[in-house]
């Protein structure tokens, strides 16, 4: 059997072992000495929502090779088991997915790409949470990335409704010049911006 065709379920779960085994070495080669604090550093690594985060970005970086991206997405719309409390399918499909390509590779013996990645992830992880927007998060993935970042929870609550309220006023904007554009008769798409419609609103009271 070709290494594609097996299940991505199996895949993810070889990969599972080996991505962990390398967040252990990693974690030890940094000079952690004791059990206890390399079991709290490594769930810094292997939640799935730090996952997700990590496949998101190396995707966007063009990290994966066509195959590999054939892999991801075979993966992410396999039909997976319940996500464990806390975590939405989306993230957990997409977590599943990176574990997916890690099983893949140790099959096909493809060692130093599966530490390339490992690499990459690693230099990622500081980078990772500045582009996250937490108004998407849960109560349970807020207080998982505050642990993984050592950030005060207060702040980060304070930071998601602020970037809430931020969304609300945008949309309220746009719903009044959306209005204000119907009421003059031009004809507009849903997916244009507010600068857009003004600028067509322009054009037409200028016409009159």
């Amino acid at each position: 059997m070709k290494t594609i065709e097996i299940n991505s379920l199996v895949l993810a779960y070889l990969g599972d072992s080996v991505y962990e085994l390398y967040v252990r070495e990693f974690l030890i080669r940094r000079g952690i000495g004791k059990v206890k604090e390399l079991q709290e550093e490594a769930k810094k690594y292997v939640t799935a929502t730090r996952q997700a985060l990590y496949l998101k970005k190396l995707i966007e970086d063009n990290f994966f090779f066509e195959e590999e991206l054939t892999i991801l997405r075979r993966a992410r719309n396999t039909k997976s088991h319940q996500p464990p409390k806390g975590c939405d399918r989306g993230t957990y499909q997409l977590a599943t997915a990176l574990e997916a390509i890690i099983g893949y590779l140790k099959i096909e013996k493809q060692e130093e790409r599966i530490k390339e990645l490992s690499t990459k992830k690693n230099k990622l992880k500081k980078v990772l949470i500045k582009e996250v927007d937490i108004s998407e998060l849960n109560s349970e993935q807020l207080c998982e990335v505050a642990m993984i970042e050592g950030i005060d929870l207060s702040a980060l609550i304070l930071e998601k409704l602020n970037s809430a309220d931020e969304k609300t006023e945008d949309n309220q904007e746009l719903k009044e010049v959306q209005e204000k554009a119907t009421e003059l008769g031009i004809e507009f798409s849903n997916d244009m911006s507010v600068e857009e419609l003004n600028k067509l609103i322009e054009e037409k009271i200028k016409d009159k």
